[in-house]
């Protein structure tokens, strides 16, 4: 075969398979774009379909994007609402944004993303309340309160200075230096908790506890199946540590009218508790 049908017929088999990857819906082109934004922004709401999303600091406001599409090419997707900078889904089939923000001040970060990792970094957010159907959520340095919810992805959240609120359907959740109340939810998937300083509540439908606590006054700790592994600071406690099957391992006895409770509960697994 010559050199010149050999390379047209590269070319049909290149168009055949760009139309095949737009009737399948998978993006066959993309773009990248910025958008430098003047006013004060106090807040970012996502709204976001598929696609991740990175807030960090810097020097000014701005909004990198980049964007794979098929089809019809998608325009603007982000928008100044007063002082909130909303993030927005494409407006056409088969596409995903991907956003790159950058913030000089702290802001409130809330909302919800369909599809793609969201990731808050240090020193950006005041408080977060945000909703990942299926993605990761990395969340460091908040001074206030934190709500995490992830259908299907990880959450780890850094040094955060108030109350914690996670749940996930299938997914872990690590937890480090939280000054405030945890509680957390997770139908599969483990807790891992260090330098939590508040009370904590956990439930887990498969998967093991293992908590370390500062100064708790309450800890209540349950798993259908998995370890339940606690360590707390040496004083007085109401002890319950329960299970159906495994060890019960504690180096904590139970002091009745204590004014600090622990109670573990493993439907399927070992119980440990040991001080510090």
């Amino acid at each position: 075969m010559s050199r010149v049908a050999t390379g047209s017929l590269m070319a049909v088999v290149g168009l055949l398979g760009l139309g095949s990857c737009a009737e399948l819906g998978v993006p066959a082109e993309s773009f990248a774009d910025d958008t430098a934004i003047t006013t004060k922004i106090t807040s970012i709401r996502l709204d976001s379909g598929a696609g991740s999303v990175r807030v960090h600091r810097g020097t000014a406001t701005s909004v990198h994007r980049e964007v794979h599409y098929s089809g019809n090419r998608p325009g603007g997707t982000s928008r100044v609402d007063g002082e909130q900078l909303v993030l927005e889904a494409c407006r056409v089939r088969h596409c995903e944004a991907d956003y790159d923000v950058i913030v000089p001040d702290r802001v409130k970060v809330v909302g919800q993303t369909e599809s793609g990792a969201v990731t808050v970094d240090a020193g950006v957010a005041g408080d977060v309340d945000v909703t990942a159907a299926s993605g990761a959520l990395t969340i460091t340095d908040v001074p206030g309160p934190v709500a995490a919810r992830s259908d299907s992805g990880k959450i780890t959240l850094a040094s955060i200075g108030g109350a914690v609120t996670v749940q996930t359907g299938s997914a872990a959740v690590s937890l480090d230096k939280v000054a405030g109340a945890v509680s957390a939810k997770v139908d599969s998937g483990g807790v891992t908790g260090a330098g939590i300083g508040g009370d904590c509540d956990v439930q887990v439908g498969s998967g093991t506890v293992a908590l370390s606590l500062l100064n708790p006054r309450s800890v209540r700790a349950v798993t259908d199946s998995g370890d339940i592994d606690l360590t707390v600071p040496n004083a007085a406690y109401q002890v319950t540590a329960a299970n159906d099957g495994g060890p019960v391992t504690t180096g904590v006895p139970n002091t009745t009218g204590a004014p600090r409770k622990l109670d573990a509960r493993a439907g399927a697994g070992g119980i440990k508790i040991t001080t510090t």
